[in-house]
């Protein structure tokens, strides 16, 4: 049996037991739409255990109405979100980025 875990379902398991509670308890009321959303063969369902080797962990995009909250909701997930998930970091780069989680947060519209 292997112990390979799609994206998809990291994501999914992110949102719900980390990104989910920490929105709930530190902005209750917020309004935002989340989603796995962009580039990658793990948006598609198509991810293997070699996907892993890049750009691959917990991630997720979070839309909110309200362009004035993505500054706040950002600084909220940075602050209590843990460093790794199910064994692996939250917090990862690519390229000439720093390290940072990846819950990205967007306004709609933008």
């Amino acid at each position: 049996m292997s112990d390979f875990i799609s994206e998809l379902d990291v994501a999914e398991r992110f949102y719900l037991e980390q990104v989910q509670p920490i929105l709930s308890a530190n902005l209750p009321g917020l309004r935002y739409a989340a989603a796995l959303i962009g580039e990658g063969s793990g948006v598609l369902g198509f991810d293997t255990a070699r996907s892993r080797d890049h750009d691959w962990g917990p991630r997720l995009h979070l839309f909110v109405a309200d362009a004035a909250q993505t500054h706040e909701l950002d600084r909220v997930l940075d602050v209590h979100l843990p460093e790794t998930f199910l064994g692996y970091p939250v917090r990862f780069s690519g390229g000439d980025r720093p390290s940072r989680h990846h819950a990205s947060v967007h306004p709609l519209g933008a």
